[in-house]
């Protein structure tokens, strides 16, 4: 039971992400272990922000369509260009996806 959280927890954590060129895709790296799937290609409209990046907590939860679970960005990591990822990234009320 402790393996199979511990192996959920890691390939829903972020370790990057990538915005494409043109701004319609991003990748994103996650923390699996065995690095068996660990990029995720989507369209920029798939993705969902639920909180903001300066709300209080250690967490930005992202939701993608047709995915069960969230995925997890810590905010102690670095955002090399803040602005950009509010732009691309922002909040939007929690919609169905």
């Amino acid at each position: 039971l402790a393996y199979a959280t511990i192996y959920a927890l890691c390939s829903r954590t972020i370790r990057y992400i990538v915005l494409h060129k043109g701004g319609e895709k991003i990748t994103l790296t996650t923390c699996n272990i065995w690095k068996k799937n660990c990029n995720i290609q989507v369209p920029i409209n798939m993705v969902n922000c639920t909180i903001h990046r300066t709300n209080v907590g250690s967490i930005i939860p992202l939701k993608l369509k047709d995915k069960r679970f969230y995925y997890l960005l810590e905010k102690s990591g670095t955002f090399l260009n803040p602005e950009l990822f509010d732009h691309t990234l922002r909040y939007r009320q929690y919609r169905n996806l």
